[in-house]
């Protein structure tokens, strides 16, 4: 599972959303949010839904 955010719209989720499905990730949630907002909705839902012991990680393209 993976988290892939823009904060435009003239942004493009592609780049991280092939990287997401190279490592792996069945389910990709996206969204396009200003990184000053401190909720986002679809990494919330990734949140809620992972184990206890895992861990996420994060990539910056």
């Amino acid at each position: 599972m993976g988290h892939a955010c823009v904060s435009t719209i003239n942004q493009n989720l592609d780049l991280q959303i092939n990287a997401l499905q190279r490592a792996d990730g069945e389910q990709v949630l996206q969204e396009t949010i200003s990184g000053s907002t401190t909720q986002r909705r679809e990494l919330s839902k990734l949140s809620a839904q992972l184990r206890h012991e895992a861990s996420i990680d994060q990539l910056e393209l």
